[in-house]
């Protein structure tokens, strides 16, 4: 090879370095830019998912994406969801008003941007929404994104406020009944006596109306103590006071047990009252008229089990509330009636029953500026919440402590549609927690794959939930994540296998949530200390 040639492949060789240090530089670049576009990318589908409220992108009629908030509202998992006709979610009885507004904007016509309509949960539950809608292009096409806000709530204000309209009209009728039939009792005690003092009393007609008229005077006197509650549920005046709920609790228990081992007794059913009271509660108020409501609740519970079983009393404090919790195994409440067993005169007994005492306690809870609220299914008895303001000075000293290790922390619940699900959920989303809920197991360990997880609480009883792969799968996707699992049977025996199956901790039934509230703040703690 000659000189010439030489020199002519040498600057050849270098031009070829040169482009290949320029195709380096800028496949580096490009990767840089792409790992760039990467992290928005994830940044915005965190931040899609962590939006507070439910957003969903639609395009032709078809989900084509939904943010965790949407899913949690809706009760579906992403999987269940994407690619349906987002007109399936809405409830039948707007399926057409909405349906009429979606053919405008997609024909380009006016239509309102925001309305409220109602969607319809997996579970089959209403969702009134109030919709933001707003016509976008997404990959070049025509779609809209449609932003959900619940307004179950709102709608839960206005029937408690309707509620409570009704039951202030009734203060002032009840008063006034009271008078004109305590009167006709005294008629009926009068002659009820006088007949008492003829002596000898022999005539069998005459003694069988005797009986009628004191039975009639019984049934009169329950009537008339229920109408003088409802007439002095007021709680102006001086007698307010500052008192152990504890102890209140404790009474109304006392009250009730002669009735309850009555009916053990008389009608061979075994009913058992327990009770786990490890918290003092000291409450502003009157204390006759809530132990009378912790009275009536407790037979009510009792009416509730016609085969017998077992009520539990919890009760655990909670920023600046007290909290009592009244669980019964009973038969549950149906859906069509739930929302009206605190109305008043509502009851589904026949006989001399005014319907009262359901919505004289909500009466007596709302005028201590407390809630009542009642969760059931039918088969598994029944939960009746109680909350009532500590009083000031106890609100106020107690409020740092309440919950300090559960605010902020994502708690992942594995769980059916049941009284578990719901009051567990309700206690740890009071305390400032996260609460996720995951109806199998497969879901579960998709979302533990894409969020950060403080606890994950599995209920035993969710259908086809095998804990023995469960467990190791969790622990394998997040070691050191601790488990806790509702365990059906409270028993050492039962819980040694658990523990043995992987569990850092079980719950046992009934839910003696103080205790639950206590162990899950350790629990969390130990493994954030761990961290």
């Amino acid at each position: 090879m000659g000189v010439e040639q030489h020199r002519d492949l040498k600057k050849k060789v270098d031009k070829l370095r040169d482009e290949n240090k320029k195709l380096k530089k800028k496949l580096a670049d490009l990767k840089k830019e792409d790992q760039s576009l990467s992290r928005v990318l994830r940044d915005f589908q965190n931040l899609f998912t962590h939006m507070p409220g439910g957003v969903v992108l639609i395009q032709q009629g078809k989900i084509l994406l939904i943010n965790q908030a949407g899913l949690n509202e809706l009760g579906y998992t992403e999987k269940e969801i994407l690619g349906r006709d987002f007109t399936e979610l809405i409830h039948p009885d707007f399926a057409e008003y909405v349906s009429i507004l979606h053919k405008k904007k997609v024909s380009g016509k006016s239509v309102p941007d925001r309305y409220e309509t109602c969607l319809s949960t997996k579970s089959g539950e209403p969702l009134y929404c109030d919709v933001r809608v707003k016509k976008i292009r997404y990959h070049g096409r025509n779609a809209f994104l449609v932003a959900l806000s619940g307004l179950n709530q709102k709608r839960l204000d206005e029937k408690q406020s309707s509620r409570s309209d009704k039951v202030e009209a009734l203060v002032g009728l009840a008063s006034g009944l009271n008078r004109g039939f305590d009167q006709c009792l005294n008629i009926l005690n009068q002659h009820a006596l006088h007949l008492r003092g003829i002596n000898p009393l022999s005539d069998t007609d005459l003694v069988k109306s005797l009986e009628k008229i004191e039975a009639a005077k019984e049934t009169g006197s329950i009537i008339t103590q229920q109408l003088d509650s409802f007439a002095q549920i007021d709680l102006e005046g001086s007698e307010a006071v500052c008192f152990d709920l504890k102890r209140v609790v404790q009474g109304a228990v006392a009250l009730t047990e002669p009735r309850w081992k009555e009916n053990t007794k008389r009608c061979g059913i075994k009913i058992h009252v327990r009770t786990y009271l490890r918290t003092s509660c000291v409450v502003d108020g009157y204390p006759k008229q809530i132990q009378d409501v912790l009275v009536a609740m407790l037979l009510n519970g009792i009416e509730a089990m016609p085969e017998g079983g077992e009520i539990f009393w919890t009760m655990e404090e909670n920023s600046g509330f007290a909290n009592v919790y009244i669980q019964d195994t009973g038969v549950g409440i149906p859906d069509d009636i739930r929302d009206k067993i605190f109305d008043p005169f509502f009851t589904t007994k026949h006989g001399s029953r005014l319907g009262l005492g359901l919505s004289l306690a909500h009466a007596v809870i709302t005028r201590h500026r407390g809630q009542i609220d009642v969760t059931s299914r039918l088969g598994e008895g029944t939960t009746f919440i109680i909350k009532l303001p500590l009083a000031p000075e106890v609100a106020l000293t107690g409020a740092a402590a309440s919950g300090k290790n559960i605010r902020d922390c994502h708690i992942l619940m594995i769980a059916g549609e049941g009284v578990v699900e719901e009051v567990l959920s309700q206690l740890l989303q009071g305390k400032g927690a996260r609460v996720s809920v995951a109806s199998a197991s497969s879901e579960a360990l998709n979302l533990l794959r894409k969020h950060k997880i403080d606890l994950i609480i599995a209920d035993q009883n969710t259908p086809y939930l095998e804990l023995s792969k469960t467990i190791p799968r969790i622990k394998k996707i997040a070691p050191g994540l601790p488990v806790a699992i509702v365990n059906t049977e409270d028993d050492d025996n039962s819980s040694r296998v658990l523990k043995e199956l992987g569990a850092d901790l079980v719950i046992s039934r009934p839910l003696k949530l103080d205790k639950v509230s206590s162990v899950i703040c350790n629990t969390i703690a130990v493994r954030n200390n761990a961290d």
